[in-house]
């Protein structure tokens, strides 16, 4: 199977569409745009643009409006199949600001290359009692206050009621240090929420547990797909992963 764009954004599209399945949450699914408001800041987001030039200030203004409402900050992703071409600068227009870009990554079935294993890392599947130590895994890797940690771990909860979704935390001689998501979507798996703590990177421990959790979590003989940051990029080339396109995260504050 040759893992392309398509299917990254496919996949990424379900992965957001999930975490607006729940009670208090909100999804809207069109041919135009989807969106999900979660009431935790870093996960609204609006995605799956295919806008035509006469439709997209009206779907942009409307959708602005709509999160300005709950007075929610709102993330519109743009990828490789996102139209019309040049979203972006036109999201610019209406004060959204470039948050951050990464690369779509891709690791065709038989191609992952193993990562020397860390000593004293234990990897477990996070059940409903275990969230709360893997929720603060992600919340302190990202910098998400503290203050914001219970709606956090409530939006997350609602990935572990789906089947699709598996979640692990990864311990260092018995702390938690790392948390990592897998879900199976769109033909694929995906990685999601890799976060490792401050004091222990540089350790080899994402690399640990990316490559076990694929070789021991995931569905076998699927290929694996990620969004990655600079960084994470490096490493999933060493992994064995291929760079696909692009995808930009753009952001607007609420006044």
């Amino acid at each position: 199977m040759d893992v392309t764009d398509r299917h990254i954004e496919a996949h990424l599209f379900e992965a957001l569409s999930s975490l607006g399945r729940a009670e208090g949450r909100r999804l809207h699914l069109s041919p135009e745009l989807r969106w999900v408001y979660t009431r935790t800041a870093e996960l609204n987001h609006a995605f799956a643009a295919r806008l035509s030039p006469a439709r997209l200030d009206p779907v942009v203004l409307e959708t602005v409006q709509r999160f300005a409402f709950w007075h929610a900050p709102l993330t519109w992703v743009v990828g490789p199949g996102t139209q019309p071409p040049g979203l972006g600068q036109h999201l610019e227009r209406f004060g959204f600001r470039l948050r951050e870009s990464r690369l779509g990554m891709t690791l065709e079935p038989g191609a992952l290359r193993r990562a020397p294993w860390v000593e004293g890392l234990a990897l477990e599947p996070v059940t409903p009692a275990g969230l709360g130590a893997w929720a603060k895994v992600v919340a302190l890797a990202n910098a998400i206050p503290r203050t914001r940690l219970a709606l956090l771990e409530e939006v997350l909860a609602v990935t572990l009621e789906q089947p699709a979704w598996r979640h692990l935390l990864a311990r260092l001689d018995g702390e938690p240090v790392a948390a990592l998501g897998l879900l199976e979507a769109a033909g694929v798996v995906g990685l999601h929420w890799l976060a490792t703590v401050p004091k222990a990177r540089g350790r080899g421990v994402a690399g640990a547990l990316v490559g076990r959790a694929l070789e021991a979590h995931a569905p076998p003989g699927l290929p694996a797909v990620a969004l990655a940051t600079p960084q994470a990029a490096a490493l999933a080339r060493r992994l064995g992963f291929s760079a696909a396109g692009r995808y930009d995260f753009y952001t607007l504050q609420p006044k």
